[in-house]
């Protein structure tokens, strides 16, 4: 696996569990933009695996109860990797729980982050999570937009946006004019357990 590719999965998997935890976590959700910093300053990529050390360091400098790491590798030639996902204690560095998860990158891979997340919510948040579907589509406009959801930028749209996400939880959906930060759409949504919920929007500009 080249550098590129190696950086373009590690991103996808920490922003997808950075996003997905902010949605269900009562405490803070520290961003990527901040935590990505420090695991720079730190050098936590240079090692090929978890250094226990080094994490606790990195949740030590962000302020962080317990800091979630991981790695991941090739198993072949065949595009198959093992991700390993790991949750410690910054105070006590005890290691509250270690995941292995196999995917084939490519759609696989996407299915595996989804199951991870879950997973990882779960055991963050002490209870059973479910998951419902979310679907986005803006209509009658060539105009770009940003996705927040609670508040955290998800994408850019067009295209459409879709996404598994827990179900139970309430969410705000509020989509803004690409580097305007006009709100052109506001709402709460709830999703329901393995049904999917489809929004059509005309931007508010439009109407």
């Amino acid at each position: 696996m080249d550098n590129k590719e190696n950086e373009e999965v590690n991103i996808l998997l920490t922003r997808s569990l950075i996003s997905y935890l902010s949605k269900i976590s009562k405490g803070k959700v520290i961003s990527y933009s901040i935590s990505s910093k420090i695991v720079k300053e730190i050098g936590f990529l240079a090692h090929n695996k978890v250094n226990n050390s080094l994490a606790i360091s990195i949740g030590q400098k962000l302020s962080a109860g317990v800091v979630i790491c991981g790695s991941y590798r090739n198993l072949d030639e065949k595009k198959n990797i093992e991700i390993e996902v790991i949750g410690i204690d910054i105070i006590t560095g005890e290691i509250l729980f270690k995941r292995k998860y196999k995917a084939i990158k490519g759609s696989s891979l996407l299915d595996t982050i989804d199951r991870l997340s879950l997973e990882v919510g779960e055991l963050v948040s002490g209870r059973i999570l479910s998951l419902g579907e979310l679907e986005i589509n803006v209509i009658n406009t060539t105009n770009s937009y940003e996705l927040f959801i609670n508040g955290m930028l998800e994408t850019r749209i067009p295209p459409k946006f879709k996404k598994k996400l827990p179900s139970g939880i309430p969410f705000i959906l509020s989509m803004r004019k690409y580097q305007e930060g006009i709100e052109v759409f506001n709402t709460n949504v709830t999703l329901v357990k393995e049904e999917k919920m489809v929004f059509f929007i005309i931007p508010l500009e439009l109407l």
